[in-house]
């Protein structure tokens, strides 16, 4: 086994004995609503790239009460706190439109999570398979910013997606995270476990050439060293506490220490393989 490959076995091998929250160094998470004091104050984010970006005003208190790293910037002596402004080439409008949605009511307005969210999806089928990407992009663009609670609760809204629609991450969003987050990424990590409990040889096959050269490494590495059985299914299986900040996700029962009782996370395929019931 090269070199290469010794080390992603070991990611693989090393994921169901510890999480992307045992690191010791945690971000700062902020989840209470802005208190407004200072309504006049306003930022400017300048959001795509030229020639033709987007312009959008936000109140600098809530931009500063939410983020440590944009609360830097624009009370530095840089360029963003001398103009107020802050340029984001590296992202898209519909993401920065989700990220002003939680901004302000720590929610988001999406076609396939709603409870009309069938007939939301045929009257807007565009709108509706351009979620995927708009949520992995939201995620990204939180980790620059430092706001594990967004990033948290994008990962949320991508998994109720999953159970309401029944429809997980479009393939072509994988190319774009593993192009835009590190190694050890909560997402990268969310997506590989979708795909080994959820994938099938003919979504290889067919979108072989979307999918990340070290994504399918991963894949076939963790075939050769598990045996994959699948146990039942029962809305999302996949264990949120996994892919957040445990201390802080609130409404997630996280089993972490707790009791190993629990039938529905058992049942999680990756991180509870050696529970799984054999039925054969």
């Amino acid at each position: 086994m090269s070199d290469t490959d010794s080390a992603s076995a070991d990611a693989v091998t090393s994921r169901s004995s510890s999480s992307p929250r045992d690191d010791p160094v945690r971000k700062k998470q902020k989840t209470e609503l802005a208190t407004f004091s200072d309504g006049k104050s306003l930022v400017i984010f300048i959001v795509g790239p030229d020639p033709n970006p987007t312009e959008f005003l936000i109140h600098k208190e809530v931009v500063c009460h939410h983020s440590d790293v944009l609360a830097a910037a624009f009370n530095s002596a840089f360029q963003e706190g001398q103009t107020q402004t802050y340029r984001l080439e590296d992202t898209t409008e519909r993401a920065f439109k989700l990220f002003m949605q939680w901004l302000y009511s720590q929610k988001f307005m999406l076609i396939r999570t709603g409870p009309d969210f069938e007939s939301n999806i045929e009257e807007n089928p565009e709108a509706a398979a351009s979620e995927d990407m708009s949520l992995v992009e939201l995620w990204v663009l939180a980790d620059k910013f430092g706001m594990p609670h967004l990033q948290n609760d994008a990962l949320d809204a991508m998994d109720l997606i999953f159970c309401n629609a029944g429809e997980w991450l479009r393939i072509p969003t994988y190319r774009y995270i593993y192009e835009n987050t590190a190694k050890d990424s909560p997402l990268r990590q969310y997506t590989l476990d979708l795909f080994i409990q959820y994938g099938t040889d003919d979504t290889l096959l067919t979108a072989e050439a979307a999918i990340p050269d070290e994504f399918k490494r991963i894949i076939l590495l963790y075939l050769r060293l598990h045996v994959v059985l699948f146990c039942g299914y029962d809305g999302s299986m996949m264990n949120q506490c996994s892919f957040s900040d445990q201390d802080n996700h609130t409404g997630t029962i996280c089993f972490g220490s707790g009791d190993l009782n629990d039938e529905k996370y058992l049942n999680t395929i990756h991180f509870n393989l050696h529970q799984c019931k054999q039925s054969l």
